[in-house]
């Protein structure tokens, strides 16, 4: 592979692009220590890491949002352009290379990490849609309900292509382990870590 994606639609961003090399620097720092919640839950917080590391990508809060803070009240186009913009600081940051065959074998670990001064909830799914982008391109049938001329409500459904990196082949649970925690950060300093790891081998 030549390590190219197809081109991706440029979104201007709601907040300035982060400080990569502060962040990468401040992710480095957390994960030396220990997690300051670690032992205050009957469970481990972090989740290792496994096989070769082979993406670590940085987003700002604002394209990895809580999906639960618009639930009920959200629109298509909403989250349209929610993974658009999240793909677009993705492709900025990708590069394959030719040595590893994309989408990786096995089973990869891709681990999300939220870097913010408050804890999301549990089912506040901020990092479904950066994961998402990780797939590869594709058609998504998209279905709405309209207004017949006769005026009953009919089903109407339609092909919709979309774009992705193609680091992994899927976000199913059947063959990707995705895993995610909260780390403390200022108000203010917040980011998120999106990794991929090679994990199991097949």
């Amino acid at each position: 592979m030549d390590g190219t994606h197809p081109a991706v639609r440029v979104v201007r961003m709601k907040s300035p692009p982060i400080d990569m090399a502060k962040a990468r620097m401040q992710h480095v720092d957390a994960q030396s220590r220990p997690h300051p919640l670690e032992g205050s839950r009957p469970y481990p917080i972090r989740a290792e890491a496994r096989g070769l590391l082979v993406a670590q990508l940085f987003l700002s809060l604002d394209v990895a949002q809580p999906r639960n803070r618009s639930r009920g009240s959200r629109q298509p186009w909403q989250g349209a352009l929610e993974r658009t913009r999240a793909l677009t600081a993705l492709s900025a940051q990708w590069r394959s290379g030719s040595e590893r065959v994309f989408p990786l074998a096995g089973r990869p670990l891709v681990r999300c990490i939220r870097y913010s001064s408050s804890e999301p909830d549990t089912t506040a799914g901020w990092s479904k849609v950066p994961v998402d982008c990780l797939q590869p391109s594709g058609v998504r049938n998209v279905s709405k309900t309209v207004t017949h001329p006769y005026g009953h409500k009919v089903q109407v459904s339609r092909q919709v292509p979309y774009r992705g990196l193609g680091i992994i082949s899927s976000d199913s649970p059947r063959v990707t382990d995705v895993v995610e925690w909260w780390e403390p950060a200022k108000r203010g300093e917040g980011f998120v870590v999106i990794e991929v790891w090679t994990g199991e081998k097949a």
